[in-house]
């Protein structure tokens, strides 16, 4: 069984509540503070904090004793066993037997606990690209009302001698220092918004 590794304080549950080390950061708790753990709605325990640990997110927040729980929350069988250096292969044909027991590796579990994620993730970076779409539609059209707007302008700047080639480069410049000012412009208000 794979032990957290303790970076403050003692590992013994007996004592106390062992606390991931970012957890007690984000609580503002330390070793030596009490903290309420609300079992359930009706059920609440106040634990001393013994021991920091540190640990993955995929590893529990809190361990604490379990004489400290109320009877029906008292399950002592076995639930999780890590084994280290062995090989998947024969761990799995030594339980084949046992279709209530899960054989994965390191990968496995570090799969096991992104998956909830990825269709968050997914999502994410739909309402990404359809931002940027959103975006794109704005500013082209924003810059074709411009140029539409400004046609008797640019039919004067031609009358005058100026080139298809000229005109066509102060339009894209013009463009640029706009879609740079408006990006540069949204960088600062996102940022003074954060």
């Amino acid at each position: 069984v794979v032990t957290p590794r303790i970076v403050a304080g003692t590992g013994d549950v007996r004592q106390g509540a062992v606390v991931g080390r970012n957890e007690a950061a984000m609580l503002g708790v330390d070793v030596g503070d009490h903290v309420s753990l609300e079992v359930d709605p009706t059920t609440t325990i106040n634990v001393p904090i013994v021991g920091l640990y540190d640990g993955t997110e995929a590893q529990s927040l809190f361990y604490v004793d379990v004489a400290q729980l109320p009877e029906r929350y008292r399950d002592t069988r076995v639930t999780t066993v890590y084994a280290l250096g062995v090989d998947k292969a024969a761990v799995s044909a030594a339980f084949q037997d046992r279709p209530d027991v899960v054989v994965t590796d390191q990968q496995g579990l570090i799969d096991n606990a992104t998956e909830s994620f990825e269709l968050l993730i997914a999502i994410m970076y739909a309402l990404f690209g359809a931002a940027i779409v959103i975006a794109a539609f704005g500013v082209v059209n924003t810059l074709a009302l411009s140029v539409m707007e400004r046609t008797r302008e640019l039919g004067v700047m031609r009358a005058v001698g100026a080139t298809r080639r000229l005109v066509r480069t102060a339009v894209r410049t013009e463009s640029v220092v706009i879609c740079g000012y408006g990006g540069l412009l949204g960088i600062v208000v996102g940022c003074r918004g954060a």
